[in-house]
């Protein structure tokens, strides 16, 4: 699969860039359609500055106070995405902070889904979709040890500034149902990303530090969001209650099998505390669906709903926490021969790749010891509600 979208995105950056002609084409077609005064920006003054410089239009409007409308909007996205080159578009969806492409993605691509984004369902699922990218971005850094000062207090403003929008966003929906899911979805995508940023502050300190704080104040404003969802929702007809319930039962029962998949499929390159946790959650998880039907058999729909919410939104923050203590192995065990196999700071990791006991395994303990190479580990316990603690 990743060969195929790599060789995508060779194609699309060799045979679907515009030519000049086209570009002044699609220019002119514009400046018909919406009335907006479109104009190339300067050449860079040398090679060291950027291609997408050269590239970049700029709208220009009458009366900036007018609403965007469906005919304004779609063409200025349309003309983030074109001029700049579908490889170029593509090959930003995966720029983290500090790269080369990260401007484009936040402030082009982002820009483009937003102008499109015409409802309120449409903004709200957007700005909780960019919320988790910002949280997702800030893991990946945090795992890889690359998370600077300055990528740390960028990805911290932008993250509260899309749960913000969020949080106005969720105030024009009408489904009280709707808004209760988009917020327990982020909530447990967050809740699992902080969990890994935490195990790397424990392990490594540094900016991972006061980004795991970050996460966990973002994870208590969607928690305070998501009650005054729910408490929108115990309001609605007893019908409606009854239809959410059941459909929110099937989604966390099926979230709960993806999470245990993920859990034995992980198991044998993850730490015993991970590993542990995980199972912890999912049975708590499951726990919470039995709960919820004793409710729906005593009619009491409303209590169900938030039993399933609460046990799909378990499930969820145990798959990215797996996918996350995976990728951690993966970085700590490259570090480790990178470091000629003595890594400091305790590899939260089975290194599956040495058949060898003790060899290169760091096998994280539940009440905090020292792991092959000597080094200390972090204590790390389950609570009683799944959750990691160190």
């Amino acid at each position: 699969m990743k060969e195929k979208l790599e060789k995508l995105n060779a194609a699309s950056g060799q045979h679907l860039r515009l030519s000049g002609e086209e570009r002044a084409a699609m220019l002119r077609a514009l400046r018909a359609a919406t009335g907006a005064n479109f104009a190339e920006l300067p050449a860079a003054a040398d090679a060291t500055e950027s291609v997408f410089w050269r590239l970049r239009v700029w709208p220009t409007w009458p009366d900036m106070r007018q609403p965007v409308t469906v005919q304004t909007a779609v063409p200025i996205a349309l003309i983030f995405l074109c001029v700049l080159g579908g490889g170029t578009a593509y090959a930003a969806e995966r720029a983290l902070p500090g790269d080369l492409l990260y401007p484009v993605k936040i402030h082009l691509n982002e820009s483009a889904r937003e102008a499109l984004a015409l409802s309120a369902l449409a903004e709200a699922e957007l700005q909780a979709s960019l919320a988790e990218r910002r949280a997702e971005e800030a893991e990946e850094l945090a795992v890889r040890g690359e998370l600077s000062p300055a990528a740390r207090a960028d990805l911290e403003a932008r993250l509260d500034n899309r749960v913000d929008k969020l949080a106005r966003r969720l105030e024009d929906l009408d489904d009280d149902v709707t808004r209760a899911q988009i917020v327990v979805n982020l909530e447990a995508v967050v809740r699992g990303q902080a969990d890994v940023v935490a195990i790397v502050a424990a392990l490594e300190g540094g900016e991972a530090v006061p980004m795991s704080a970050q996460l966990a104040a973002t994870v208590r404003k969607l928690g305070h969001l998501r009650v005054d969802a729910e408490g929108r929702l115990a309001a609605s007809d007893d019908a409606a209650l009854e239809t959410a319930a059941a459909d929110r039962k099937e989604a966390a029962e099926g979230k709960i099998e993806a999470a245990d998949r993920l859990a034995g499929k992980e198991r044998h390159a993850i730490s015993v505390a991970a590993s542990t946790a995980a199972d912890a959650t999912i049975a708590i998880a499951r726990a919470l669906v039995v709960e919820g039907d004793a409710k729906v058999a005593t009619g009491q729909h409303g209590d169900a709903f938030y039993l399933y919410q609460e046990a799909y939104g378990k499930a969820r923050s145990t798959e990215v926490s797996l996918e996350g203590a995976a990728d951690l192995a993966v970085h700590r065990r490259r570090a480790a021969r990178h470091d000629g196999g003595a890594a400091t700071g305790s590899a939260a990791v089975r290194d599956s790749d040495s058949d060898a006991p003790g060899e290169a395994e760091a096998n994280m303990n539940l009440d905090g010891s020292v792991d092959a190479g000597g080094a200390l580990i972090p204590e790390i316990r389950v609570r009683a509600d799944g959750r990691i603690k160190i």
